[in-house]
């Protein structure tokens, strides 16, 4: 895809009130090719009122508060891998970030809200790891398994793409709304649902097929029976995309349908390798990463623990093992380091280093 040319003011204007209108895809796939969004608007303009006037006002001014762009089916610089999906495709998309990292090496990582504490780490750490190898992450920034992986991967150094199910400046989840800034800085935030449209049930059935069509390979980390992520599973399915599964312990609620994937013929993964060698490229292993340095005027004591600190998170007894240190005293020195912000301390008595 080529850079992402600007949108004129008319053009958006006329693309938000054929959202606001809820003209439908199909039609939006078949004439924006043809003819210019205003001309289109024309069309409708007899549905225009006071309510869907106020509503392009307000999405035009987060539009131009947020800076974001817009990209429509008749751009040359429009996804490839999503004209593949004919009707199906989204007319418009609206994002913020990095628009390039589409054109990278991307896999999804997917999973149960309700996640437990080892989906959570296996999530981090799969994704940091995939990171390493080149590989951008690509979830859809829900609770629990989604925004472990995408905070994996920004925490290892790597990219990642969060698909939204409402409007780009819609903070959904509100518990992750440091985390979408985040990506938008560091990664790349897209929605197909115009600013100011809302988390809808339907809106993220819809917005998986993205994730699933975006993505070499699909990871479902936990799940239940009747998770969300089957249905990712089922448009990766459909689009011969590779289906991968982390076993879990047997009747726990949030292994239930990743183990069920697996009985069914989904890869499993029990490291990164089992992933790196299915997917339908060949990637190698980027040098590390410098060790960061630690920071001025931290002691010798806490020096020492947030040498042996990592992005993966540790147990307290460990860290104390590898800093060669009493527990106390481990902890006394972790608790300075968090209210230094260098170090966050997680359910369990886990530690990992911020950043």
């Amino acid at each position: 895809m080529s850079s992402r040319k600007n949108t004129d003011r008319d053009e958006l204007i006329a693309l938000l009130q054929l959202r606001m209108l809820r003209v439908p895809d199909a039609t939006l796939n078949e004439l924006l090719p043809k003819q210019s969004p205003q001309t289109l608007a024309r069309k409708f303009h007899h549905q225009l009122d006071d309510t869907i006037a106020r509503r392009v006002a307000s999405a035009l001014r987060e539009v131009d508060r947020m800076q974001v762009g817009v990209v429509t089916v008749a751009d040359a610089q429009y996804p490839d891998k999503l004209h593949e999906l004919g009707a199906e495709k989204p007319p418009i998309l609206f994002y913020r970030g990095d628009w390039n990292l589409l054109d990278t090496k991307i896999v999804a990582i997917v999973g149960t809200r309700r996640s437990t504490e080892y989906g959570n780490d296996v999530a981090h750490s799969l994704a940091g790891d995939l990171t390493r190898y080149g590989i951008t992450i690509i979830s859809g920034l829900a609770l629990g398994i989604d925004a472990h992986a995408h905070t994996g991967a920004l925490e290892f150094g790597g990219k990642t793409i969060a698909v939204l199910g409402c409007g780009i400046d819609v903070l959904y989840p509100h518990r992750n709304a440091r985390l979408q800034e985040r990506i938008a800085n560091h990664g790349l935030l897209i929605s197909e649902f115009a600013p100011g449209e809302p988390a809808m049930k339907h809106h993220f059935l819809q917005r998986n097929r993205l994730i699933a069509k975006f993505a070499g390979g699909v990871i479902v980390v936990e799940a239940g029976m009747k998770s969300g992520s089957n249905n990712t599973v089922e448009w990766a399915t459909r689009y011969g995309v590779e289906v991968f599964a982390v076993p879990g312990p047997i009747g726990r609620d949030a292994s239930l349908g990743t183990n069920a994937l697996i009985f069914e013929g989904a890869n499993i993964v029990i490291s990164v390798r089992d992933v790196i060698e299915q997917l339908p490229w060949d990637v190698t292993l980027l040098p590390p990463p410098p060790a960061p340095k630690v920071p001025n005027g931290v002691a010798n004591g806490a020096a020492t623990l947030f040498d042996v600190l990592g992005p993966v998170a540790m147990q307290i007894d460990q860290i104390a093992r590898a800093a060669s240190c009493d527990t106390a005293a481990a902890l006394a020195g972790l608790a300075q380091l968090e209210l230094d912000g260098l170090v966050r301390q997680l359910p369990g008595k886990r530690f990992v280093r911020v950043g």
